[in-house]
């Protein structure tokens, strides 16, 4: 472990202390600046809206009007575009609110460097939130909205609360139909491929009872059997792989393929780690008319019936995302790699020293052991937290092969492989024009959350490691 102490305080250098008054406002899209101009709240009419999908965070709305009145500024030579509007929780919670400048610095000062790559991003447009008419228009989205969310979103504290918002944003829609000139029908698949990698033997303290299933089974198929402990052996060894997805092997990759396929079959779409689009519309694994819609846009046969219908979709579908993910896009160190390839790197050079490991170094160095506080004093993520734009020379020397040299640098890094390892990968396929691969889903990771992390993964490794004395023999182990 580093011998770097490192101790924060409420005087610590890297609490952020800039706020939009002190740095100029930047446009952290691929987009000109002077695009952000060109879409106000007047321009959102609430009953051309529909709700789309929804994260912890944030709330997105595809953009629906009636038949023969598409028109800028929502569709544009570059697209249709999305609102995303930012959810919170209810005044006086403990939850610190988010800095919108500060998140909007993260993408431009940190995800976009360290992708390499700033295209593979959505173009994003902050819609100003400044007048009691501007909340009334929010007022009405979210009410018109509010019934097609789901219950588990509905029953939660977290949503949208015009009173607390300083903006909301136009995104470009990837799963939206195409509106250029040779434009047309497009499919869209959503993959959440989480982690790509395994800790090494010498990340994980020698003491803990961890080392062997953390270095031989992935985080993924470990949390599958936390939240159902019922699975069986060949059940478990059936489970994704994300490490399978992430190989440059195309029989691995389509294994991971085929079993995301099968878990969206299962729980009939529901699973956020496989979605499936069509003009923007979500496909269902039992919704016949949605999947002749796809079926069509693919060029696939209709066939007879639900399941022969998910047969040709999946059929003529899974060998353009095998080939898109396999696909070298980024110039990394001057060649070029695969998004899975770069995103499997940012994830592990990042994470030097595991949760477990981060959380030792923390205890030597403050003698607390939650990671993230400090002893009797439970506010103490809330101080270790640098600037956005102080960031990325923090953690580019574990890029570049260095070893991290205290705790500070360790514990930034991790958060940021945290965002690299909940993102998700957009795999557009339009009818007309050639296929694209986007990044979504990037946000900045909160030091607040660490301590839950830390819990997490103690949660996650008891509850595998009961299920593994409990089989006749063991499992696959994933391959490295």
């Amino acid at each position: 472990m580093p011998p770097t102490p490192f101790a924060p305080s409420h005087a610590t250098p890297f609490k952020s202390t800039l706020s939009s008054s002190q740095q100029p406002h930047t446009n952290h899209s691929p987009l000109p600046p002077q695009a952000a101009r060109t879409i106000s709240v007047a321009d959102i009419d609430a009953t051309h809206w529909r709700y789309h999908a929804e994260g912890g965070k944030n709330l997105l709305l595809s953009y629906d009007p009636p038949a023969g009145i598409e028109a800028p500024p929502f569709v544009t030579a570059q697209g249709a575009y999305a609102l995303r509007i930012p959810k919170s929780l209810p005044p006086g919670s403990e939850e610190v609110q988010d800095d919108v400048d500060e998140a909007e610095r993260f993408t431009q000062h940190v995800i976009q460097p360290l992708l390499g790559d700033s295209e593979v991003l959505p173009h994003c447009i902050r819609i100003p939130i400044g007048t009691d008419r501007d909340r009334t228009v929010i007022d009405t989205l979210a009410a018109a909205i509010e019934i097609h969310r789901p219950a588990a979103r509905r029953s939660d504290p977290a949503r949208i609360r015009a009173e607390s918002l300083r903006c909301i944003y136009a995104v470009q829609d990837i799963t939206a139909r195409s509106t250029s000139a040779s434009g047309g029908d497009v499919l869209c698949v959503e993959i959440k491929p989480k982690w790509g990698f395994l800790p090494r033997i010498d990340a994980i303290p020698s003491t803990s009872d961890n080392v062997d299933i953390k270095t031989r089974y992935s985080r993924f198929r470990m949390h599958a059997v936390a939240r159902n402990p019922a699975l069986t052996r060949e059940q478990f060894d059936a489970l994704y792989d994300p490490l399978d997805l992430y190989s440059d092997d195309p029989e691995r990759v389509r294994r991971a393929l085929d079993a995301l396929w099968t878990d969206w079959i299962a729980t009939r779409g529901k699973t956020n780690n496989l979605r499936v689009f069509c003009n923007g519309a979500l496909v269902r694994p039992d919704d016949a008319r949605a999947l002749a819609d796809a079926a069509a846009t693919l060029g696939a046969s209709a066939g007879e019936g639900v399941e022969m219908l998910r047969n040709n979709v999946w059929t003529h579908l899974v060998v353009q995302v095998q080939r898109e993910l396999l696909r070298r896009s980024l110039v990394h160190d001057g060649t070029q790699v695969s998004v899975l390839h770069r995103l499997k790197r940012l994830q592990a050079a990042l994470d030097p020293w595991d949760v477990e490991g981060l959380a030792h170094a923390w205890t030597q160095h403050t003698g607390s052991h939650v990671l993230g506080q400090l002893p009797n004093d439970s506010a103490a993520a809330e101080n270790i937290t640098p600037a956005a734009a102080e960031l990325l020379p923090l953690v580019q020397p574990l890029l570049d092969g260095a070893q991290a040299s205290n705790v500070q640098q360790a514990v930034q890094a991790f958060l940021v492989s945290a965002s690299f390892k909940d993102c998700s990968l957009l795999l557009r396929f339009p009818r007309a024009a050639e296929a694209s691969t986007w990044m979504v889903d990037l946000d900045r990771k909160p030091a607040t959350k660490l301590a839950k992390m830390q819990q997490t993964d103690a949660e996650v490794c008891a509850a595998f490691r009961g299920w593994l004395s409990a089989q006749s023999s063991a499992p696959k182990p994933s391959i490295s």
